[in-house]
């Protein structure tokens, strides 16, 4: 038999309804091309294994016993597929019968592109700000995930220039810099030249990092603009304990700096998020206390941890969520 010309990866984390519905979504929109369902499952405690092993008994499903990270997920779901293309989705995703054909005939016409996506958008069909972003730099960092942000976001010629790409609103496509975990089509052979996702990250900028290696090789990267999908967003970390995704972020960009920048650039960026931290955890002793207040102490202490651990102590940490 000829392998399927598309393989989907799901990779979900306590996201049962949203992930049945996406599964759903597949099958509906896909009838008319050759594909495989993968389902990898990071341990959930909501009942997902059981519901798509009983629901879709069609779905291979990888259950593991440990929540490793989103790129082990996928790592493992490649591993699995057959497909000759990768189709990376988030779990709160769905999108229309023209979508996957719409991408399919443009890396089809268009060889020299590695990685393609869709324009996301919400529920009202509004495109989706914050998934065609350029290159992390040290001015994005500081700016956007700083006690500065509040007054960088609003500042329209920032955002320009430091964070986020400018779509072509007239062509087919628009170049950018980075694809968004939430929607990646990647063919076989781009993966079989750049290597699977770097597991370190665990959790955020395992994309990032995937992006920059598939543009280093030589390939673009292409948001399609006439496919579109809704995307959610966010749905795996709506927890009233989510204090530690800002020291997850931050540390897994700092990685990225580590790996990819200069040794200087890298010792820059950290002193200057370890300041802003030290800084913003100080000035929590003074204001007055709330769940805000207490809030944010308790995330820039979790971050100053990571740093500890990894830098003074050199200890490797682990990024995964559990």
């Amino acid at each position: 038999m000829n392998p399927p010309i598309l393989s989907f990866i799901i990779v979900n984390w306590n996201t049962k309804h949203l992930l049945c519905d996406c599964i759903q979504t597949i099958l509906d929109t896909t009838d008319h091309i050759s594909s495989e369902i993968i389902v990898v499952d990071n341990a959930s405690r909501d009942g997902s294994p059981a519901e798509v092993k009983n629901t879709f008994p069609q779905v291979l499903l990888l259950a593991q016993s440990e929540n490793r990270g989103f790129a082990c997920g996928v790592n493992a779901g490649i591993r699995a597929a057959k497909g000759q293309n990768f189709v990376i989705l988030n779990p709160d995703i769905c999108f229309q019968r023209d979508t996957m054909t719409t991408l399919l005939n443009f890396l089809t016409g268009h060889p020299d592109v590695g990685v393609v996506t869709p324009r996301l958008v919400n529920k009202a069909g509004t495109v989706r700000s914050g998934y065609t972003r350029k290159l992390p730099s040290t001015m994005q960092i500081v700016l956007f995930h700083s006690a500065l942000a509040p007054w960088s976001e609003k500042q329209s010629w920032l955002v320009r220039r430091y964070l986020e790409e400018q779509r072509n609103t007239r062509g087919e496509s628009t170049d950018v810099e980075q694809i968004p975990g939430a929607f990646m089509v990647v063919p076989r052979h781009v993966v079989e030249t750049v290597g699977l996702m770097d597991e370190g990250f665990g959790l955020f900028f395992e994309d990032v990092d995937w992006s920059y290696r598939i543009r280093r090789a030589g390939f673009r990267l292409c948001e399609v603009s006439n496919a579109t999908a809704i995307h959610i967003g966010g749905q795996s970390f709506q927890r009233p304990d989510n204090y530690w995704m800002f020291g997850r972020f931050v540390a897994s960009a700092l990685r990225f700096f580590d790996i990819h920048y200069s040794r200087f650039s890298a010792y820059v960026l950290r002193a200057l998020m370890v300041f802003n931290s030290i800084a913003v955890f100080g000035m929590t002793f003074i204001l007055k206390k709330n769940d805000s207040v207490l809030m944010t102490r308790r995330k820039h202490k979790y971050f100053l941890r990571l740093m500890w651990a990894r830098y003074l102590q050199g200890k490797e940490i682990s990024l995964a969520v559990s």
